[in-house]
């Protein structure tokens, strides 16, 4: 009787180490997502999970690549930081942000674009570069950033007090248009995709924009993320087959 249970200990042993062998079978790497809130490409929605037109197509990518994830939500400048030290491996950006340049790797082909623009109401001058709202007021969308092609922010140089700039910060989209329908401030920065959603909900007489910049985005991984290049490549392969 103890040989028999001898055996089947034995058998069921070596059983385990082959299926372990056996590919995708293995546990599977995690990947740690960190987005930010930028309804309709990356927000938490009322369920508190991941959600938007970037995020899903992302997380569908990585789960066809073989891996599993969590996700999290974080203001930018922590979330870049996440990224740089490892804490956080896949995010969606643009190219070239400096405190990532030696610290990540990212993708070959774009997976969407993002659209920069600047409402307002009648007749005033059109806004092209950041020194054009020197003396002048703005809305922002609280949480957003806001970065032009040669990747110099906007933000911070509305809120530099030496440019007399008055800015006011909204909720989110619909109340940022509510303000500047309301005309709490002459100028409204926003972008195009959550703009012309928001746009269905309410009307603005004579509203005008210009587009500030246009810029792709891209998945961006970090260095430390284990075998980096390789997760990138698969995630990327699965995004294309997927497009």
């Amino acid at each position: 009787m103890n040989k028999i249970k001898h055996k089947i200990l034995l058998i069921g042993c070596l059983l385990i180490l082959t299926l372990i062998q056996i590919p995708g079978y293995a546990k599977s790497q995690k990947l740690k997502i960190g987005y930010v809130e930028f309804p309709p490409y990356t927000f938490t929605n009322k369920y508190y999970r991941p959600d938007g037109l970037i995020v899903n197509r992302i997380i569908t990518a990585i789960e066809r690549a073989g891996y599993t994830w969590d996700a999290e939500s974080f203001p930018g400048k922590r979330l870049f930081r996440n990224i740089a030290r490892g804490y956080t491996d896949i995010f969606i950006g643009i190219k070239g942000i400096p405190m990532l340049r030696t610290t990540t790797y990212t993708g070959r082909i774009p997976i969407g674009k993002i659209e920069m623009r600047i409402y307002y109401i009648g007749n005033k001058k059109p806004i092209f570069k950041k020194e054009d709202l020197k003396g002048k007021s703005v809305i922002l969308v609280r949480g957003y950033g806001y970065t032009d092609g040669k990747l110099q922010s906007w933000t911070n140089y509305i809120k530099d007090r030496d440019n007399k700039i008055i800015y006011e910060e909204a909720r989110g989209n619909l109340n940022a248009f509510e303000k500047l329908k309301a005309r709490r401030a002459a100028y409204l920065l926003e972008y195009k995709l959550p703009a012309l959603q928001t746009l269905k909900k309410i009307y603005i007489p004579n509203l005008k924009y210009n587009t500030i910049h246009s810029a792709n985005i891209y998945i961006i991984i970090s260095k430390k993320t284990k075998n980096a290049r390789i997760v990138l490549k698969k995630i990327q392969r699965e995004f294309r087959k997927n497009k």
